[in-house]
């Protein structure tokens, strides 16, 4: 038995993070951490467990645990091949401090800005009817999609930019969450930071979202104080309908029966890792009518009742987010469809080019997002599958 390239840092007195160098991590004792280093030294089972005072049973069921996490490899080495090295600790970036001065000052300016409005100026901020701002659906619909591409890339592109300051590799990929397009900023190497370093990362996103509100809003009530709303009526409403979207990206990171930022920063806090795979292995177990801990024996006692607790949460997440589904997002689809129909059949009969161009747009944006919601779907239950062929 072999080790692989593994690198660990501590957490707590009983919590390591130890990685390999395919950048998979697991949330371990030290007694796994000693096995590990034990088997590099060239020790047996018997005198690992003689050295650590536990059973040859125990001893072997950590080296399973190491196999099957991809840090023990069971083919013996050839002379040739190097020794085992484990990897190396991420670098920080000399410019991190500045940058979280940075983003830190701008999040303080833009609250007060924020909270300053919602007090003296509340006409300044949006009702969700803005978000139908022009006469236009496909217009609507052709800047909601602008503004959600922006906001996804200063969103993605904060954790990018703090995650290489770090010192972690980073990248980008597109995936879905439930009926959603989303961006996701791959950070894989986060666990090998200090855990004020991971909330920064996580709470970089979310930063960015309010700091782009406060000017939108400096900007609505300047408009409204130089008079005259009908030359900036259209811009204000423009406005409006992009802080309706930079809102909806805030609120969206509160959903954490999902893995958003907010999950993982609550994550870090509580220093319970994995809730979300830890609390379906609950619920399957309550609904299967087994042990609550079946198959999670090593989880820590103190940490039993956050995850009971946010199986509450995730369970009733999941319950308003398909109840939302039907009599919110479905509904609203719908109505945007059928007004399409209306007006290109309204527009045909009365030979008005304008309506139908605007019907015909609707239909293609609204065709080309489920496209893309399809592929992706499709392609992550490809990836699922061949990993299960793999693995069977």
């Amino acid at each position: 038995m072999q080790s692989l390239p593994y690198i660990y840092r501590k957490e707590s007195s009983d919590l390591y993070f130890l990685g390999n160098a395919k950048k998979d991590y697991v949330a371990c004792s030290k007694t796994l951490i000693d096995i590990l280093e034990l088997i590099d030294s060239g020790l047996t089972v018997s005198q690992i467990s003689a050295k650590l005072g536990l059973t040859e049973d125990a001893v072997m069921e950590g080296i399973r645990n190491l196999f099957n996490n991809g840090f023990l490899n069971s083919e013996t080495l050839s002379a040739t091949d190097n020794s085992p090295q484990k990897l190396q600790l991420p670098r920080p970036n000399k410019h991190l401090k500045i940058l979280s001065t940075l983003l830190l000052s701008l999040l303080a300016v833009s609250t007060v800005i924020i909270l300053l409005t919602l007090v003296f100026y509340p006409q300044a901020l949006p009702t969700f009817d803005n978000f139908f701002w022009s006469k236009r659906i496909s217009i609507d619909l052709l800047t909601f999609i602008l503004f959600s591409v922006v906001t996804l890339l200063f969103h993605e592109f904060s954790h990018f930019v703090f995650a290489k300051a770090e010192g972690l590799d980073s990248s980008f990929s597109i995936s879905n969450r439930l009926n959603y397009l989303v961006v996701e900023t791959s950070l894989k190497d986060v666990y090998l930071l200090k855990r004020k370093d991971r909330i920064l990362i996580y709470l970089a996103g979310i930063s960015v979202d309010v700091i782009t509100i406060a000017p939108c809003l400096v900007a609505i009530i300047y408009l409204y104080s130089i008079g005259n709303l009908s030359n900036s009526l259209s811009l204000i409403l423009l406005l409006k309908q992009f802080i309706i979207v930079q809102i909806s990206s805030i609120l969206w990171e509160f959903l954490i029966y999902m893995k958003t930022d907010i999950y993982f920063v609550l994550e870090n806090i509580l220093g319970t890792y994995n809730l979300i795979d830890f609390s379906k292995n609950l619920l399957s177990n309550v609904f299967r009518n087994k042990d609550l801990w079946n198959g999670m024996e090593d989880v820590r006692k103190k940490e039993r009742g956050t995850i009971f607790i946010y199986s509450i949460i995730f369970m009733l997440g999941t319950a308003v987010a398909l109840i939302r589904y039907v009599i919110y997002h479905i509904p609203i689809s719908l109505n945007v469809f059928f007004v399409s129909v209306k007006n290109f059949n309204s527009g045909i009969l009365n030979y008005d080019f304008n309506t139908v161009v605007d019907a015909v747009v609707t239909f293609g944006i609204e065709a080309f997002y489920l496209s893309l919601l399809a592929i992706i779907i499709l392609r992550k239950l490809k990836l699922s599958g061949t990993a299960n062929k793999s693995n069977s």
